[in-house]
């Protein structure tokens, strides 16, 4: 977000750690939602039914990358789908070490459907992790 105030100065505002629902909502993945939410091997979800995987650097993720001479690192988000099998929370635990690119792979993983998790023939709520590698 950029705010502009009077006086001609120019703050920029950044939300780390967090994503952006469709809604436009931000979604973070909090300790308390981890502590009532089983985790389970990604193997364990099955297919993703939508969603992108394969995510480039956008310009900015990649003018951060340029002017810090920083290359992209592996990238680890842990995230939880809700019982219709839609992501509703996620957060970046190993950073790719550009802040923009951490975001951007948030944004992706938020998109993300399956079918339903499955807890003794029910939907469920789970969570797990996906590692990005560029």
């Amino acid at each position: 977000m950029l705010v502009q105030p009077s006086r001609g100065i120019v703050v920029i505002v950044a939300l780390a750690g967090c994503a952006s629902s469709s809604s436009g909502k931000v979604v973070p993945l909090t300790a308390a939602t981890e502590q009532v939410v089983p985790s389970v091997p990604r193997s364990a979800i099955g297919e993703r039914l939508a969603g992108q995987t394969d995510v480039a650097p956008n310009p900015v993720a990649r003018e951060v990358m340029e002017y810090s001479k920083t290359a992209l690192l592996p990238a680890k988000l842990k995230y939880c789908l809700d019982e219709a099998g839609h992501v509703f929370a996620v957060r970046t635990e190993t950073s790719s070490g550009i802040w923009a690119y951490d975001n951007q792979l948030e944004e992706a993983v938020m998109t993300w459907v399956f079918h339903p998790y499955r807890i003794d023939g029910k939907p469920a709520r789970v969570c797990s992790a996906v590692e990005f590698r560029n």
